[in-house]
């Protein structure tokens, strides 16, 4: 009889973490145009396995913690990240996984020194979580004593502009309202979005706002691609905790077109 070697002692397979995930819950077509749509998105966005292992990380993710993702990725994320088990987001990680879900809520990150706004979804295999770094909108918001309910309502398009006619708040609405990201805006003046309007015109309707009075009505913009875009627009002063005033906020709507028919052109301009 043939001679056989010791047999083989046979081990407990243990498939190896994905570097990738399938995501077959984002969007539609090829894991590749997925993937190609979320390193462009704006936001942060990890997935995490139901073991906490990261899945998958856009390049936002990198960026923000300050390590690639070849570092990351089938790491536990609360190995990476340890935060108290009573803290908002950890609490609020486990209800969304266990309870299948959908959370929004913000943050504020000790390990980064930063506040986040963080949207958590569940999905069959983890939990997908976008991010959004508000550090500077939180700064602003103490700042400028303005109340958050009022001022940082996504649904309407809010400017913040300084003594310099600088923007310097931009939030999701006007992005919505004017194409215009918040990275395009930022640092320039309003006079971008109403090219009607003469700088003369502009630099006196900035003396009156800086003066303390306040402007509604109806007047002209542009969106990012051309089009005509008729707006109600509300503009007030901003002060410091001191009375000073060091700024101008404005909301914008645009005006429907029975609306713009009825609408009485007015001799103030926005900013």
């Amino acid at each position: 009889m043939p001679h056989r070697g010791p047999k083989k002692q046979k081990f407990p397979h243990h498939p190896r973490t994905r570097k990738t995930s399938a995501l077959k819950y984002v969007g539609h077509g090829t894991d590749q145009e997925r993937a190609a749509l979320l390193e462009r998105l704006p936001d942060a966005f990890v997935s995490v396995d139901p073991h906490w292992q990261f899945t998958y990380i856009n390049r936002q993710v990198e960026a923000l913690v300050g390590k690639g993702r070849e570092e990351l990725l089938g790491r536990n994320v609360w190995d990476i990240f340890p935060i108290p088990a009573d803290s908002l987001l950890y609490r609020n990680a486990h209800k969304a996984m266990d309870m299948q879900t959908t959370l929004e809520f913000t943050q504020f990150h000790p390990l980064l020194n930063k506040w986040f706004a963080l949207r958590l979804y569940p999905f069959q295999d983890g939990l997908y979580t976008f991010c959004q770094d508000i550090t500077e909108r939180k700064h602003a918001e103490e700042l400028l004593q303005v109340p958050a309910k009022t001022f940082w309502d996504v649904n309407k398009s809010m400017i913040v502009t300084d003594l310099q006619g600088k923007i310097i708040y931009w939030n999701e609405g006007a992005s919505r309202l004017f194409g215009y990201t918040a990275e395009e805006m930022l640092g320039q003046t309003p006079a971008l979005l109403y090219p009607e309007l003469e700088k003369d015109q502009l630099a006196i309707d900035l003396e009156q706002i800086r003066k303390g009075k306040d402007y509604t009505g109806h007047w002209q913009g542009r969106r990012k691609d051309g089009t005509r875009l008729p707006l109600l627009a509300s503009v007030s002063i901003i002060k410091d905790s001191s009375e000073k005033i060091i700024g101008a906020i404005a909301a914008n709507r645009e005006i429907r077109e029975r609306e713009e028919s009825t609408a009485v052109e007015s001799d103030n301009h926005l900013l």
